[in-house]
């Protein structure tokens, strides 16, 4: 975790100790709870309680502040992990796509802040909680999470889907036009294609480069894909699977609907991907002036057809296809988060206390990535269990060493001596300075 220097970023963003622990301690201890499945009231009243002061309350007041910018924290910190990468790896320098997905953080809790019943896609029904938009970043080896905004849904009665009394009962909270939280709680009712093209702005904008931009159709839209070409002088090309087959494109200077293109194209014939069990047309088009290859995809013996659509007008159906693939890594980024790092199980009715819990959880996956990148784990959930047992074994010593400490002293009484005496005679003997050595590094040798 120090290799990420967050220390240096909590200093140049300004976010240090207001009372209590140092920002630094909190949030690392933020981190280490999570690992370990806890909030922070279990957490202070097991095995971490020894080792803190200070208190539950300075917990609350660091994910709460309004001056806290947890957004350009992870951006940091992602940052960080790129330059670690640079510096210890000859791979360094693959091509990376940016990705853009969203997923439900379901909650229990119908006072929080900005809370409402939003549609679930994959459950197909509605359920309370948020909407979690997020734009990562892969290099096929790593998927990291760049950055995000929360979303609730107003519905077409604009009652959020909660009764008038459940709507009066929700926190609210003033806050400030400097306070770095106010943005973030704006982009709650805000259209999430348009947070999602200002989330690809700044993520340019901080040095972050990819040649592709890979989104699931429900972004498809016919003002997105024309501001995702303007950004870098069209430098980033889109990857994308059509919505709507009645979506009419140019095709030799004749406006044809998708549908339409699939019955010309039955009667044409389609070319087969024996490599994924696929039957593909592709043709060149324009869509809003903008040139578009589309690809008419037939899986196995399905009569469904799915429409691909990019703006490299050079891939061929085989890379454009591997290329799209890449977009499930947010699916798994999602699922790991949720499974060993708590994203979304935090109850504040705060929404700053939201934001700074999904930021950790963020925060959380990066480091471990990390790990991951340079060992010998197949899994992340191998790696997380061999982290928390570590992180185990690290507070069990914690513990065990100032009892040791009170019965040396114990021992050094008894023969009237004191413990930097003990210690003393100790380290003059070899054998018995190395075994102390042992201890101290907590060395596996040792227990053996």
């Amino acid at each position: 975790m120090d290799r990420f220097k967050l220390g240096q970023s909590l200093r140049k963003l300004k976010m240090e100790k207001e009372k209590g622990a140092s920002a630094l301690d909190l949030l690392k201890y933020l981190l280490i709870f999570r690992l370990f499945g806890q909030n922070i009231h279990q957490s202070l009243h097991h095995q971490f309680s020894p080792f803190i002061e200070g208190g539950k309350n300075q917990f609350y007041r660091f994910l709460t502040r309004p001056k806290m910018d947890w957004r350009r924290l992870l951006y940091r910190t992602v940052k960080s992990f790129f330059r670690i990468v640079s510096e210890n790896s000859t791979d360094a320098n693959q091509e990376r796509y940016f990705i853009l997905d969203d997923t439900m953080i379901e909650k229990s809790g119908i006072s929080m802040e900005g809370i409402s019943r939003v549609y679930d896609h994959v459950a197909q029904k509605c359920a309370l909680g948020y909407k979690l938009l997020l734009l990562a970043i892969t290099d096929t080896k790593s998927t990291l999470p760049l950055e995000f905004s929360l979303h609730a849904e107003a519905g077409r009665k604009k009652d959020f889907g909660l009764t008038k009394k459940q709507l009066k009962d929700r926190f609210t909270k003033k806050r400030s036009n400097d306070d770095c939280m106010k943005k973030r709680a704006d982009e709650l009712l805000k259209e999430k294609p348009d947070i999602a093209i200002e989330m690809l702005r700044r993520a340019v904008k901080n040095g972050y480069v990819a040649k592709y931009f890979l989104f699931d159709k429900w972004f498809f839209g016919e003002d997105f894909i024309k501001k995702v070409r303007s950004i870098k002088d069209g430098a980033i090309h889109v990857i994308t699977l059509l919505r709507n087959k009645t979506t009419g494109f140019m095709v030799n200077g004749k406006r044809i609907s998708a549908k339409v293109l699939i019955q010309k194209q039955e009667r044409i014939g389609f070319k087969t991907c024996r490599q994924y069990k696929s039957h593909y047309a592709r043709i060149k088009a324009e869509y809003n002036g903008i040139p578009v290859q589309l690809f008419i995809i037939r899986y196995g013996r399905s009569s469904k057809y799915e429409v691909m659509v990019t703006t490299d007008m050079k891939l061929s159906f085989k890379d454009a296809f591997e290329r799209y693939q890449i977009r499930w890594n947010i699916e798994v980024l999602f699922y790991e988060c949720k499974q060993h790092l708590e994203l979304g199980r935090c109850q504040s009715t705060d929404l700053n206390a939201q934001i700074a819990d999904c930021t950790l959880a963020f925060i959380g996956y990066t480091v471990i990535s990390l790990h991951k990148r340079f060992s010998d784990y197949e899994t992340f959930g191998e790696l997380f269990r061999d982290i928390k047992e570590g992180l185990l074994e690290l507070t069990f010593i914690e513990r065990l060493l100032p009892i040791i400490a009170e019965l040396l002293e114990k021992i050094a009484s008894l023969f009237d001596s004191t413990l930097d005496d003990l210690l003393e005679r100790a380290m003059a003997d070899e054998e018995t300075r190395q075994d102390l050595e042992r201890i101290l590094r907590c060395d596996q040798d040792f227990k053996k």
